[in-house]
């Protein structure tokens, strides 16, 4: 029908009953002519059925005109949408604004085989099998994807990751909502979730890895967790894998099997806060918390450890621990001298000599004297006793 535009829906078939009529041909007619270089495919405030799988090209765009006005319903059996190739790379794919829903038994929302450099904007995905499949059948047919407050609701899986290398994906203020897993990140590296929901599943967000560093160096930050049975699971031969000021509402925060597990920030309904380094070598540095201004005032520390809970019980504040029979627990420094040091196999070392310290109420203060290199001690009232005599 000419008189509507190219790229209107509307050119290419009548939506004579929305939600009804059965729209498969007048859509993929759209999505070719827009692959044919004609305009962006336009879905209007309706609802479109169609129950065969729609395939796209590299450069479609699909825009409604927002997911609470426009809905495509798929009644079918399969994937929604799927690249036309999915073993050949497809680039720049844009989809905009509007609610995709299942209304048959769907198995994948956006099938994204071996797409790369796209975008996806403002989706509501709901009842699929799987909301959004990210592969690639080729390693690293699949990258650089940018998903912007796309939900994926009522699904067995919201967001699925998965081999061989689909790297590098991008999600932010995304959601997924009752779905069992909300995402699984499988053999697929340096993927970010920032500022996401995940919630009422059983599990929040799963990293996976067939093989030793398959699954690496993936980020979830300042994501929500609520309602979910456990929020986040590492598995094994999963490093490096950076957990940044995420909110655990409820449910188990982390069950961590993994290799390396950074993890930034106080979980809210545990204890759990860890922070670590990968890096190894005789001239390897190490994580470093300055102070860089004046510590003000006396016994202002730079830092504090505080167990603030007042229950029965015996907690430990501070455990360090080494597997190591050499080295030390802990060494303490001023001016590149060491003053005290607790080695690994449990001696202790003081500073050989130093002037007989003041005497501090209520303290008894250990020292060896560099008067007479005698080990000696001061009791708060300021009476000195020789523990042992440097003969």
């Amino acid at each position: 029908d000419a008189t509507y535009p190219p790229g209107d829906v509307r050119r290419y078939g009548e939506n004579t009953t929305p939600g009804t009529t059965d729209m498969s041909v007048p859509l993929q007619d759209a999505i070719d002519q827009n692959a044919a270089g004609g305009p962006p495919v336009r879905l209007h405030r309706e609802t479109y059925a169609f129950s065969v799988t729609l395939d796209f090209t590299s450069g479609v765009s699909i825009l409604g005109e927002g997911r609470q006005y426009t809905t495509l319903s798929y009644t079918g059996a399969a994937q929604a949408f799927v690249s036309a190739t999915p073993t050949v790379r497809t680039y720049n794919i844009l989809m905009r604004d509007f609610y995709l829903n299942d209304a048959g038994t769907g198995t994948v929302g956006l099938d994204l085989s071996s797409v790369s450099i796209s975008q996806f904007d403002n989706l509501l995905i709901n009842g699929f099998t799987t909301g959004v499949q990210i592969t690639s059948p080729t390693s690293g047919y699949s990258v650089y994807n940018r998903f912007y407050n796309v939900t994926a609701a009522n699904a067995t899986t919201g967001f699925h990751l998965l081999a061989t290398s689909s790297n590098a994906n991008t999600f932010y203020a995304c959601r997924a909502n009752a779905c069992t897993t909300g995402a699984i990140i499988a053999n697929s590296n340096e993927n970010h979730f920032d500022s996401c929901q995940f919630e009422a599943g059983t599990t929040g967000v799963s990293l996976t890895a067939t093989g030793a560093g398959f699954t690496a160096r993936n980020f979830i930050n300042q994501c929500r967790f609520e309602s979910n049975t456990t929020n986040i699971v590492v598995g094994t031969n999963v490093p490096e894998t950076a957990l940044i000021m995420n909110y655990h509402a409820t449910g188990t925060a982390l069950t961590d099997s993994g290799l390396r597990t950074q993890t930034v920030g106080v979980f809210a309904n545990s204890d759990v806060m860890k922070l670590t380094s990968a890096m190894g070598g005789a001239t390897a540095t190490a994580f470093t918390f300055e102070r860089s201004g004046n510590g003000g005032a006396s016994e202002n520390p730079a830092m504090k450890l505080v167990d603030s809970v007042t229950s029965t019980g015996t907690p430990i504040t501070l455990q360090v621990e080494t597997e190591r029979s050499t080295g030390s627990f802990a060494r303490f420094r001023r001016g590149g001298a060491t003053y005290f040091e607790a080695y690994a196999n449990g001696a202790v070392g003081i500073f050989d000599g130093i002037s007989t310290p003041a005497a501090v109420s209520g303290m008894a203060i250990m020292y060896v004297d560099t008067a007479d290199g005698d080990l000696k001690i001061r009791f708060g009232d300021g009476t000195i006793k020789t523990i042992v005599v440097d003969t």
